[in-house]
């Protein structure tokens, strides 16, 4: 998974991480330079899984 054009998660089995019908959450702090967050999902195997995607602003961390 590629957010930002930076690889964060190079590969993950959700069924050996978490298990078969159970909920994996993964959380990423990136910075948006160009007013658009850009997430690139693929799949080496199988197929790519979303379920949800949260974004939350983050003033703490705006330069």
């Amino acid at each position: 998974m590629l957010i930002e054009g930076a690889e964060v998660l190079p590969s993950l089995d959700i069924v050996r991480e978490a298990g078969k019908g159970v909920a994996l959450k993964r959380s990423y702090t990136v910075a948006v330079t160009d007013g658009t967050l850009d997430i690139d999902f693929t799949a080496g195997q199988g197929k790519s899984l979303v379920s949800a995607v949260r974004v939350t602003d983050r003033p703490d961390l705006a330069g």
